[in-house]
């Protein structure tokens, strides 16, 4: 599934080019960008990548990241260390249960209760 638009983290955070797998036996593979930003510095970019067991209950999809790596797109050494930052920071991420709105052969829309954000995802031609 590839997510439709970008997602907001927080002003400084937006990831963009967000696809997720949902394979039958409760694993996922995610990727996607990060963007950083902070008035005065350049944006600072990374390609994540991050293994996620989900379960699915009625109508709610709990994910809990299991790995992840960062891979800065400008390496240095201030970027590795961010991005390493950023691992331990998504690592400490408790499980997100996401409630499924609608699902179809082409389209999946997720509400995440705690933010009111909706996901809307369409199916990968893969």
């Amino acid at each position: 599934w590839a997510q439709v638009g970008p997602s907001e983290v927080n002003p400084n955070v937006r990831l963009s080019d967000i696809e997720i797998t949902y394979d039958r036996d409760g694993t996922s593979d995610y990727k996607a960008t990060m963007v950083m930003s902070a008035p005065g510095s350049e944006p600072q970019q990374f390609d994540l990548v991050a293994d996620v067991n989900w379960v699915l209950e009625e109508t709610v999809i709990t994910r809990t990241l299991t790995s992840v790596t960062a891979s800065p797109i400008s390496r240095s050494e201030e970027t590795e260390s961010l991005a390493r930052s950023i691992e331990q920071a998504y690592l400490q991420t408790p499980p997100v249960n996401l409630i499924i709105q609608s699902l179809d052969a082409t389209s999946l829309i997720l509400l995440d209760p705690q933010t009111g954000e909706t996901q809307t995802y369409q199916r990968s031609s893969d």
